[in-house]
């Protein structure tokens, strides 16, 4: 056998055990996505069994969350999809406080890995993802979402303006928050936003973020300041720079008003 000839065997070797791995770690069959959604309502079943009766706010996430996913379970099992992907691709879906979404998405890049004692497969990039599947919870007035929780419809938004509930949405006729809204935590959180468009109208001196990109935003090693990180559409970082909380707060309420960005922190996404 040739070098040429042994070369090529390795290649188709090393092929065939990218696909094997693949097919082992990714959901590749319509089969293996229902059996994933079914582990995640069952953990969020036994969530709901532990949470404290007295934590009502979590109670009532978690429930409308269960609610959501069983919905969604049914959604999938009942359309019609490939019972078995192409090579490459993967089914995947994601939770967020918007609801449950199911996608197909193509690897391009990949690598086998190994610990001397395991092997698995390393996803490097994806270069197709397709949303096929939706299911969206339910969308609270601010009086019902405020009359829920216990608080006074003022409370809901001065907590949506200082970025308590970054999931609300502005509509014509006013906030509307998504019953899955994350539960507020005490103190500052991290935070998460994405855009795909020209958002235009950026507050003063932040223009650069009118472009397609996304920000993270941190809590800064400077008292009273925040850490604002912003990337590209490529998700490649740009730049980071500070901003104090009355700054920071002024942008995330322009994030959250604007109907192209997506809050994307509390997104839990599920592809193994």
């Amino acid at each position: 056998m040739s070098r040429r000839e042994e070369l090529l065997d390795l290649d188709e070797d090393l092929s065939a055990r990218k696909r094997e791995l693949f097919s082992q770690e990714y959901m590749t069959t319509k089969q293996a996505l229902l059996h994933r959604i079914d582990d995640v309502v069952r953990r969020t079943e036994g969530q709901v069994s532990r949470c404290p009766e007295e934590d009502l706010e979590g109670r009532r996430y978690l429930e409308a969350k269960l609610s959501n996913l069983r919905e969604f379970h049914d959604c999938v099992r009942e359309t019609t999809l490939f019972e078995t992907l192409d090579e490459g691709w993967c089914y995947e879906f994601a939770i967020d406080s918007h609801g449950t979404s199911l996608l197909l998405r193509h690897v391009s890049l990949s690598d086998i890995a190994d610990n001397g004692y395991d092997e698995w497969l390393e996803v490097e990039e994806y270069d197709s993802r397709l949303k096929v599947i939706e299911t969206r919870c339910r969308l609270l007035g601010v009086d019902e979402f405020a009359g829920e929780r216990g608080v006074a419809p003022s409370t809901i938004r001065v907590w949506i303006r200082r970025g308590k509930i970054r999931s609300a949405m502005k509509t014509a006729s006013g906030w509307m928050v998504p019953e899955m809204a994350s539960p507020l935590r005490r103190g500052f959180t991290d935070a998460e936003y994405e855009w795909g468009v020209n958002l235009g109208g950026c507050p003063g001196g932040l223009e650069a973020l009118d472009e397609p990109g996304g920000v993270r935003i941190c809590k800064s090693r400077e008292k009273g300041k925040r850490s604002i990180w912003y990337t590209n559409a490529n998700h490649t970082p740009v730049s980071e720079f500070e901003l104090t909380i009355p700054e920071t707060e002024r942008l995330e309420l322009f994030l959250i008003g604007h109907p192209a960005v997506e809050y994307t922190g509390d997104r839990e996404t599920i592809h193994q």
